[in-house]
Order: C-alpha cells, then sequence, then structure tokens
C-alpha cells in the first residue's frame, strides 16, 4: 500500500521528509546519488522516496545492493533480486548494481576485528558501497538509517559506557554519506 501511495504522491509526508532533509544536507545540483537498498522497508521506501523526487529535480540516481551471503543462499538472493526487479519496473528505471560478497567473507572480517557479524558486514558493506560510488561517479551515498536507528545507536553507546560526548546523534550528512530518513520514526 505505501509503496504504491508513495510512488503516486510526491507530496507524500516521507517524499517531503527526504526533500527536506537533502535541502538542510548542503547538496549542490546536479549530482549523482547511490542510494544502499538492502530490499527491506527502509530503504525500498527511500529509493521510492528518491525516485519520485527525481522526477522534479536534477540529480542522477543509482541503486546498489549488497548481498552479504550469511543467510541462505535462495534468501541472500532474493533480497538482491527484488531490488533488481524493482529498480528495473520503475519509470524510468534506476540503473541497480548487485554486489555479492564470497561466502564466509563475513565471518572472516569479524574475527580478523573482534567484533562481532552485523559490525564486519557493515564495514564491506560500506567498502563496496565507495568503491562503486567512485567507480559510477556518485557524488553521495544515500543509506536509510532513521531517528530510530538513532534511538538505538544511543541506548547501545549508553550501555558500552559511552560518555555524554558519545551520545551525539548521527548527522544527516557526514562526508560522502546521506541519511535523509533520520529525523523520520521507522513506523
Amino acid at each position: 500500500m505505501l509503496l504504491s501511495v508513495m510512488c503516486s504522491n510526491p507530496r507524500h509526508p516521507l517524499v517531503q521528509a527526504v526533500f527536506h532533509n537533502l535541502m538542510s544536507a548542503d547538496v549542490a545540483e546536479p549530482c549523482h546519488f547511490l542510494v544502499a537498498c538492502s530490499g527491506g522497508a527502509d530503504s525500498t521506501a527511500l529509493l521510492l522516496a528518491f525516485h519520485q523526487l527525481q522526477q522534479s529535480l536534477s540529480f542522477r540516481l543509482s541503486a546498489i545492493s549488497v548481498n552479504h551471503n550469511i543467510r541462505p543462499a535462495a534468501e541472500s538472493a532474493a533480497d538482491s533480486d527484488f531490488v533488481a526487479e524493482l529498480c528495473s519496473r520503475l519509470a524510468p528505471p534506476i540503473p541497480c548494481i548487485i554486489e555479492a560478497l564470497p561466502e564466509g567473507a563475513v565471518t572472516r572480517c569479524a574475527q580478523e576485528r573482534g567484533k562481532g557479524m552485523e559490525d564486519a558486514a557493515r564495514i564491506l558493506r560500506y567498502r563496496i558501497f565507495e568503491k562503486t560510488a567512485a567507480m559510477i561517479h556518485a557524488n553521495f551515498i544515500v543509506t536509510a538509517h532513521n531517528q530510530s536507528d538513532v534511538y538505538e545507536t544511543v541506548l547501545m553507546r549508553l550501555f558500552q559506557g559511552g560518555s555524554t560526548a558519545s551520545l551525539h546523534t548521527i548527522p544527516i550528512r557526514r562526508g560522502i554519506y546521506i541519511r535523509p530518513l533520520i529525523t523520520v520514526e521507522r513506523s
């Protein structure tokens, strides 16, 4: 339901929030955005919002989906296949890059770093994002971090014994990364 509403309504509150946050991120035109899309609800909504905005703003848009190969093969591939199919069905279609990490890469990275699988997956995913952005000459990498992620980050830092200085929120923009959903609740 939300997908069809967003695709047909550029005034949808989510599209408006993304637009407002893009403007506050000091993004110069023309530019090329690489939207990270896992196929989950947050990143899919973000991709559709960018597609809506592309109709009225002057920017190029590409999507990227990373298969971490840490779940069963069919399940992992289904997410990337969904993103690729969605991108191809939109009018105009969005160029979509699908990258797959070799099986075991996330586990090896986690062991080398002495941290968890989620940390390792994020590190490897961001390396791919940055390599791809450079390859396709994208100015910005867009991720679907939202306000619920900010709350989770603050709680995690508190539980890890962080000081009040470590509780700063996640910015809308940090370098080439933009998080235009950061002011939007996941719900």
